[in-house]
C-alpha cells in the first residue's frame, strides 16, 4: 500500500460522490491515484432472504421486513437511507423517528448496533413472528449480544 501525505489522504477523505450516490470506499483510478468508489444509493441496499448473502463481519445493523427478508445497513446513520432507497412509498419523505415509526407500523423491525451490543426496535402489534425469527437467526449467526424476549419462537 502506498504511503500518502496528510494532504493527499485528507483530499481523498473529503471527496464527495454525486447526488444519488454514496461512498462505499476508495479504489485506484485510471491514473493510479485513489478515487472514491461510489454506488447508486438504490444499489447500495438490497432486500435479501438468503443467509449466504450476509457479510462476513457483523454490520452496523439490519432492517427486517414483516415477511422475514432483510436489508444490511453497513454504516451508522444508514437506516434512514436504506428505508428511503427501498421503501419510498412507506416512508414518504419522513426522517428520523417519524421514518422509524412508519416502518414499524408496516411490520418492519430494526436491529442496530448500540455500543458493544445490538438493540431491537419493533412494534409489538405489527411485527410478526416471521420477522422476529429472522432477527433471532441473524443474531445467532453473528453471536450478537441482543437483549430481547424471543419467547415462543
Amino acid at each position: 500500500m502506498a504511503a500518502y501525505t496528510f494532504k493527499e489522504f485528507f483530499t481523498i477523505w473529503e471527496m464527495k460522490c454525486w447526488k444519488g450516490y454514496r461512498k462505499v470506499g476508495t479504489k485506484k483510478g485510471k491514473n493510479g491515484k485513489r478515487v472514491n468508489d461510489c454506488v447508486k444509493i438504490n444499489e447500495a441496499y438490497k432486500l435479501s432472504s438468503s443467509f449466504m448473502e450476509l457479510p462476513d463481519n457483523p454490520p452496523h445493523g439490519f432492517w427486517i421486513t414483516k415477511d422475514g427478508k432483510y436489508i444490511v445497513v453497513s454504516r451508522m446513520f444508514g437506516h434512514d437511507e436504506a428505508l428511503h432507497a427501498l421503501f419510498p412509498d412507506i416512508i414518504k419523505g419522513k426522517v428520523g423517528v417519524a421514518a422509524l415509526q412508519s416502518a414499524m407500523k408496516h411490520g418492519m423491525m430494526r436491529v442496530a448496533k448500540m455500543g458493544s451490543n445490538y438493540g431491537l426496535t419493533y412494534h409489538p402489534m405489527y411485527t410478526g413472528n416471521t420477522a422476529k425469527k429472522t432477527a433471532k437467526d441473524i443474531a445467532e449467526f453473528y453471536n450478537m449480544g441482543i437483549v430481547d424476549d424471543f419467547e415462543g419462537l
